[in-house]
Formats: structure tokens, sequence, C-alpha cells
């Protein structure tokens, strides 16, 4: 069955101190993920960048309704489609299946799912 097999632990780093507009995290403890899909455990490591889920601020409604939701989950995809030879569309398939393992209400992974999606459509 697929889970979370730890917690996520990550740190903000300042827009100052990343060198981007809003900031990025730092996970600082392994992330491991057990996915059905992929048949394996994922293990993200201590240092990993990420931004979690990249929701335009530009887009006030998007940004309330998806900003800081399915974090864990938007590390694994981040880590997947950085480090690992899947797809952007196999990646996006495991971020689906990790957004119901944290428990995120259907319409709204539906809705990240097809967003990450489409935000590939040229990686794919």
């Amino acid at each position: 069955m697929s889970q979370f097999l730890t917690t996520l632990v990550a740190r903000h780093a300042t827009p100052q101190e990343s060198n981007t507009r809003f900031g990025v995290w730092y996970l600082e403890k392994e992330l491991r993920y057990r996915s059905d899909i992929l048949g394996r455990v994922v293990v993200v490591p201590v240092g990993f960048v990420t931004d979690f889920a990249s929701v335009p601020r530009y887009l006030p409604f998007a940004y309330a309704l998806f900003g800081s939701t399915a974090n864990a989950s938007a590390v694994i995809h981040d880590y997947l489609v950085r480090r690992s030879a899947l797809s952007w569309k196999e990646a996006a398939e495991v971020f689906l299946e990790a957004m119901e393992t944290e428990g995120i209400v259907w319409w709204k992974r539906k809705l990240m799912y097809w967003g990450v999606r489409l935000a590939g459509l040229t990686e794919d």
C-alpha cells in the first residue's frame, strides 16, 4: 500500500538566501515514500531543494486554493522529475497517488494533477 514512511521536515530559505523570488525549501530530513505505481520506495535525500507545489502567485484565486497544499507529494514529484528516469507524465501519476495518500480531497487532487500535467506538456 502506498504511504509516506517519514514525515516532511524542511527549512525555508529566504529569497535573499536562495536567490529566488519567493525562496525555496531545503529538506532537513530524508523523505521516504512507498509507491505502488513504481513498486518501490522513493528516497529524497537531506538537502534536496524544492519550491513545493509551484502555484503561480500572480493567480491569487488558484494560490488561495492550492498554495501550501500537498507539500510532501510535491517534493516527491520534484525529485522524480529532476533525479529519475521517469517521464513528466509518470512523475505526475505518482504525484496524484501521493496526494491521495496525504489525504488531499479528490477534487483538489485532480485539479493539481492536471495543473502539473499541463505544465509539463513540453516535457513529455
